[in-house]
Formats: C-alpha cells, sequence, structure tokens
C-alpha cells in the first residue's frame, strides 16, 4: 500500500486508472477493480514488505480459495436446519484455514502437521480475510448479502487497499458503491498524505522510544517502562490510522467507501468508549458476530431473561486477543481489555444510579485514566509471556 503511493510513476498510473473507471460501466469497473487488485498483490510491491513469494503459485491458491467458498455460497440449503449446519460448516472451515496458516504452533500441537506458511499471506492479512468470509458467511445465511455475483465476490475478496490491515469492510456496502461509481476530489489527497505523514515522519520520531525497544532483560526504572508504554500508544495510533487514511483515500479514487477506522480514541473516558473509537471496524465486527450473538445464546437458555453481559465481554475480547496471535501473552492482552471492558459497564451503571455531574476536571481525569490503562495493557502485546516475567522480575528487583 505505502509502496503504491510513495512510488510517484505508479500512483499517477493508479490514479489516471481510477479516472478511467469512473467512467466505465458497473460490470466493466468491477472486473477492473479486480484485476488492479489481482496486479498489485502479485507484483514487485510485496518487496517492499521485505519478502517475496511465487506470485504465480500464490494466486493460483488464492483463486481456488475463493472460488470454493463461492461454491459453498450457493449449495446454501433452504431448509432451516440443514441452513444451520451449513454455517457451521462454513465457519469452521473458515477457522481451520485461519488456525493452519497463521498459528504453526498450535496447528502443528492438535495435527501434529508441519505447516508451511504461504508468503502471500502476509499481505492478504488472513486474519482479516477470515472476518471478512465469516461476515459473508453469517449475512448470507439471514439473507442480507443481496447479489452475490462471482465477479463481484471475487472484486472483494481480492480488494487490495484493505487486504492488509482493514478496515474490515462489509459485502453489502462494497456492492452499493461499486453500483454508485466513483468521484476524486481534493480531500481523497489530503486524506492520502496526512497518512503518509503519520506512517512515515511522525513515527520514525518516535520509535527510538516506544516499548519495543525496551530490553526487558535491561536495566531500566519504573517510570521509563510507562513513559515508553504511553510513546507506544501513540505510536501505534499513527502507524495504525495512518494506513488507514492512506487505505481509505486510495479505495475511494476507484470508488470504494471503505468506513472510517478511528475517531480520536484518546479522548474516551471509559474503555467502553474507547472501543468505540479504536479500531471501529473491528469492534463493530466483534458486536454484531461475536458479542450479540454470545449475550443471545446466554439469553435463550436462561429462558428469555436478559444474562448478564460479562461472560459475553470477557469471551470475545480473549478470542480477539487470541487473533493477534498465538502466545498466551496475547490472551492476557485480550482479558485486560475485557475486564477495562466490563469494570467501565458497572462504573456507568453505578453512575446512573448515583447521578454524579459531569466536570471539566473528572473529563481529564477519566481521559488520562484510560490512556494509561491502554498504553500498560500493551506490555502483553509487544513482549511474550516468559519476557513478561523477566521484566516484572527486573522491575521487582530493582524497587526492592
Amino acid at each position: 500500500m505505502l509502496g503504491l503511493v510513495v512510488q510517484p510513476f505508479y500512483f499517477i498510473l493508479y490514479w489516471g486508472f481510477g479516472a478511467l473507471c469512473s467512467g466505465l460501466n458497473r460490470q466493466l469497473r468491477t472486473f477492473s477493480i479486480l484485476a488492479l487488485s489481482v496486479g498489485i498483490l502479485s507484483t514487485n510491491f510485496t518487496r517492499l514488505f521485505d519478502f517475496e513469494f511465487n506470485s504465480l503459485r500464490g494466486m493460483i491458491e488464492l483463486g481456488l480459495y475463493a472460488t470454493a467458498f463461492y461454491l459453498f455460497l450457493l449449495l446454501a440449503p433452504t431448509r432451516s436446519n440443514f441452513r444451520k449446519l451449513w454455517l457451521f460448516i462454513g465457519i469452521t472451515s473458515v477457522l481451520l484455514v485461519l488456525i493452519l496458516l497463521k498459528y504453526e504452533s498450535l496447528a502443528k500441537t492438535t495435527t501434529g502437521l508441519e505447516i508451511v506458511k504461504r508468503d502471500i499471506l502476509k499481505i492478504l492479512g488472513i486474519s482479516y480475510l477470515s472476518f471478512r468470509l465469516i461476515h459473508v458467511l453469517i449475512d448470507h445465511y439471514y439473507d442480507q448479502l443481496g447479489e452475490k455475483t462471482f465477479l463481484s465476490f471475487l472484486a472483494y475478496f481480492f480488494f487490495f487497499p484493505s487486504a492488509l490491515v482493514g478496515p474490515i469492510h462489509r459485502y453489502q456496502n462494497f456492492i452499493l458503491d461499486l453500483k454508485q461509481g466513483s468521484t476524486i476530489s481534493v480531500s481523497v489527497f489530503q486524506r492520502i498524505i496526512i497518512g503518509l505523514i503519520k506512517s512515515l515522519v511522525l513515527t520514525s520520531i518516535l520509535f527510538p522510544y516506544v516499548l519495543g525497544q525496551f530490553e526487558p532483560y535491561g536495566q531500566f526504572a519504573l517510570l521509563q517502562l510507562v513513559f515508553a508504554c504511553m510513546v507506544y500508544s501513540v505510536y501505534i495510533y499513527l502507524d495504525f490510522s495512518g494506513y488507514t487514511d492512506i487505505a481509505i483515500g486510495v479505495a475511494q479514487i476507484v470508488g470504494v467507501r471503505l468506513p472510517e477506522n478511528f475517531n480520536k480514541p484518546f479522548f474516551a473516558e471509559n474503555m467502553q468508549e474507547f472501543w468505540q473509537r479504536w479500531h471501529m471496524s473491528l469492534s463493530s465486527w466483534l458486536r454484531d458476530y461475536l458479542f450479540n450473538p454470545v449475550l443471545k445464546f446466554l439469553t435463550e437458555n436462561r429462558s428469555g431473561k436478559i444474562s448478564n453481559p460479562v461472560f459475553a465481554i470477557f469471551f470475545t475480547f480473549c478470542l480477539a486477543g487470541v487473533w493477534h496471535g498465538d502466545g498466551l501473552n496475547f490472551l492476557i492482552f485480550g482479558i485486560l481489555h475485557g475486564l477495562g471492558l466490563a469494570l467501565a459497564m458497572y462504573r456507568n451503571r453505578s453512575k446512573q444510579k448515583m447521578k454524579i455531574e459531569k466536570s471539566k476536571s473528572l473529563t481529564y481525569f477519566n481521559r488520562s485514566l484510560v490512556f494509561l490503562y491502554v498504553s500498560l495493557a500493551w506490555i502483553p502485546f509487544v513482549y511474550s509471556w516468559t519476557e513478561m516475567l523477566e521484566l516484572f522480575q527486573r522491575l521487582y528487583m530493582e524497587n526492592h
């Protein structure tokens, strides 16, 4: 993605392609977007991510995966009982592919197979692709998907601006954008430039001070660690939101409007509000396809009584944590965010009962507290379980 933007020749070529697409009919535009995405995913842009792959083999594998998935959609039965089985098989298959290709150690332990990770999946983003495919399965099950032409599905499957790290866009919105066509404005280029400044300039200034630069076996003070955590929060926000700005801008050139992903997350006054502002496409996916179904299941098993959402919160964020990686540290990362949301929920209920009046000082205090909590929660995201133990052991020895 960055390679496409920072190389002027390719960007001018892509902009011209976007202008050309705006004058085409829908079928030609869809085919052109598909051809462009496949071309970019299989060319030398991947070298900017410091790896190479067999382009022909990789694209054939992805094409076969997309075709098999689409055929599975067409085989959806009409009877409700069989449809549930169909949905279960579909989601299980997508998750199995995700586990085999992303969680190598887990796959080897459970199956005994030596899994060879395909390099193309590093750029395609198998985790985000799996989320999009599960969304397609569930919405198709509830007849909310709309039209499902093979060409439109392939264009959605391979759409490159959101392939690496999102945003996670919905198929229905993608199809609607294909129908409406594209308009290129100055604001699109402003969005891309802002994203480049965030991702390339500001992050390079902060990088020497971020949490990951701390050697867990070295000598440091507690305040140094806290400062590094806070810098890392700002760093990852700039990097992630910068990439999102670029992705949204580049997608708009060909008429696709990706969802917003960030809305001033460090202005949040509790963890619930934080996740309404941070990685919003992921949080909305977790809410619609994981949290709400789990809460509904728990409620139905209590004879219609509304279940306490705490279990659903922890279940959702434990899986969200493991989604980032297969180490115990990622599970802890998810638990910390689940705990933050559960505490925010109870605190909001208490405030409503006590009718606490809001003040500016309380607002600033809450924002500072949330920022500190989010910053410290990055520790298990950056360090492995053994590194964390060594880190806290060092801190304990330094302060006693």
